[in-house]
């Protein structure tokens, strides 16, 4: 309720105890964007001539700093290559032992075969490490199915 009305200033430093009913529902006498800098102190008339506070408006602050939004631009979207039978028997050779055991290779793994086959001149390094995890991934459980339908 005291942040619709904008009346925090009034009460800070103040504990809840201290603060009454009527307090709240009084009607600000001064505009919203005002904040009555005795109160706010708790500065009486002698010590007034004094005491000079200032209060930036950090709401206009705020509003010129924040930034504009564009328009995001679409991603390109790419054709899906398929796999050559070139392709799938380097895979099949050059991960025979992951293949063997049941496992999927690592990133690492993946890498040091791509560097293989860039030595070699084989076709995977063209490829994107994650898809040759990925179609590793997908011989293993096309071979675990095989295995299983027998």
């Amino acid at each position: 309720m005291l942040m619709d009305r904008k009346q925090v200033g009034y009460f800070k430093n103040k504990r809840l105890e201290e603060i009454s009913l009527e307090e709240l529902v009084e009607k600000p006498s001064e505009p919203n964007d005002t904040v009555d800098v005795d109160r706010f102190l708790n500065i009486d008339e002698s010590e007034r001539q004094e005491v000079e506070v200032f209060f930036p408006n950090l709401l206009e602050e705020e509003e010129e700093e924040i930034p504009v939004k564009t328009r995001k631009k679409k991603k390109v979207s790419f054709t899906r290559r398929k796999w050559t039978v070139a392709e799938e028997e380097e895979i099949k050779k050059r991960f025979a032992g992951f293949l063997a055991r049941d496992k999927c290779p690592g990133q690492k793994d993946v890498e040091k075969v791509m560097t293989q086959s860039k030595k070699y001149g084989g076709l995977l390094h063209a490829r994107p490490r994650d898809n040759i995890k990925k179609k590793v991934s997908c011989m293993l459980v096309k071979a675990r199915k095989n295995n299983n339908n027998l």
